[in-house]
C-alpha cells in the first residue's frame, strides 16, 4: 500500500481521466441508462480506483454496485473513496479477471455489467472467455456494456514505432485478438519464402471484435457506438493522454525486453523521443474506441445458462 500522498495522486489522476471521458465519449443510449437505473445489482469489471462505481452508486441508491479489479492497491483506494463519499452500496473486491467466475458470485445475479478499458490486461486476458463468463454472471434480461479503445494514431514517429513494436511482441508471444485470415496466412508464407518483411501492424484489433465476442457468448440485440477523442496538443484531452502515455511506456518496456525486437538502450531512447514528440506544439493524435452492448435472453433453460 502506498503513502497517503501517493494514493491521493493516483486517485486524482483517475478522477481527471474519468471526468475527461464523461466529456469526450458519446452519450450512452437511453436503453443503457434505463437498464442501469433498474438493474438492482451492478458489476463494474476493471473498476480501477472506483471513480465510476462510486459516482453511479451515489446516483442510484437502490442499486448494489460491486467493482472488480486485479490491482490490490487500486482496490484499497476504491474502498477509501467509497468510505469518504459515504457510499455503502458500493463494494470492491480484488480478483483476477480471467477467473472472475471463481470469486463466488451466483450465476445470473447481475442486472447490469460494465467492462471498460481492459486492454491494460492484454498479456493474460482471454477476451472471448471473459465475455462467456460475464454472460453466465448476467441475469436473464440483464444488460452488458463493454468499452475499449485502440492504440492512438498520432503524428509522432516514435510513438507509432512503439505501437508497432508492441503489436509485433504480442504476435510473437501468441497474444493476438484477431486471428489471421486464410489470405493473411498465405501472404505471410509467401513473404517468408521471398524474404519480404511483414507489413507493420499498429492496432490491437480489439474494438472490431467486441460485438462479436458478446454475440458469441450468447447476448442478443447486440449494438455498438463509436467514440473518437482528439488528443492533439491543442485539444482538452491532451494532458490526460500524456499521463496515460507514461503508464503505457511502463507497461510495454518489460514486455519488449522479453523479445529480441529492440535493444534496451534503443528502447530507452525511443521512449524519450516519444515523450518529446507528444509534448510538441504541433503534435496531433486521435484515439478511436467503441462501446458494444447486448442483452441476455430473458427466458433461458438451465443448459444454456451454464454453457
Amino acid at each position: 500500500m502506498g503513502t497517503i500522498a501517493d494514493n491521493g495522486a493516483i486517485f486524482e489522476r483517475a478522477l481527471r481521466i474519468e471526468q475527461r471521458l464523461e466529456r469526450e465519449l458519446s452519450a450512452p443510449p437511453f436503453a443503457l441508462q434505463n437498464a442501469l437505473i433498474h438493474a438492482r445489482t451492478v458489476l463494474d469489471v476493471g473498476c480501477n480506483c472506483g471513480v465510476w462505481t462510486v459516482a453511479q452508486a451515489r446516483k442510484h441508491l437502490y442499486n448494489e454496485f460491486i467493482g472488480i479489479e486485479e490491482d490490490a492497491h487500486l482496490v484499497q483506494i476504491a474502498r477509501w473513496h467509497a468510505q469518504q463519499r459515504k457510499t455503502p452500496n458500493a463494494q470492491f473486491a480484488c480478483h483476477p479477471l480471467r477467473d472472475i467466475e471463481t470469486i463466488g458470485f451466483p450465476l445470473g445475479c447481475f442486472g447490469y455489467i460494465q467492462a471498460r478499458f481492459l486492454a491494460r490486461g492484454l498479456l493474460d486476458l482471454d477476451y472471448a472467455a471473459l465475455a462467456t463468463s460475464l454472460f453466465r454472471l448476467c441475469k436473464p434480461g440483464g444488460v452488458i456494456a463493454w468499452t475499449e479503445f485502440e492504440l492512438p494514431i498520432t503524428s509522432s514517429p516514435a510513438w507509432q514505432s512503439l505501437c508497432s513494436l508492441l503489436c509485433r511482441a504480442l504476435d510473437e508471444i501468441g497474444q493476438r485478438y484477431a486471428p489471421p485470415t486464410e489470405i493473411e496466412r498465405l501472404m505471410a508464407e509467401l513473404r517468408a519464402r521471398q524474404g519480404i518483411a511483414a507489413p507493420e501492424r499498429r492496432h490491437l484489433c480489439i474494438t472490431p471484435r467486441l460485438a462479436y465476442w458478446l454475440a458469441r457468448a450468447g447476448f442478443e440485440q447486440v449494438q455498438s457506438i463509436a467514440h473518437a477523442i482528439d488528443i492533439s496538443a491543442y485539444a482538452p484531452a491532451h494532458g490526460e493522454f500524456v499521463e496515460l502515455a507514461e503508464a503505457f511506456f511502463a507497461q510495454v518496456r518489460p514486455l519488449l525486453m522479453t523479445t529480441s525486437l529492440i535493444q534496451e538502450a534503443k528502447l530507452g531512447k525511443l521512449i524519450e523521443t516519444a515523450r518529446r514528440e507528444l509534448q510538441d506544439e504541433h503534435f496531433c493524435g486521435l484515439i478511436s474506441g467503441l462501446t458494444a452492448w447486448g442483452k441476455k435472453p430473458a427466458m433461458m433453460n438451465i443448459t444454456t445458462q451454464n454453457r
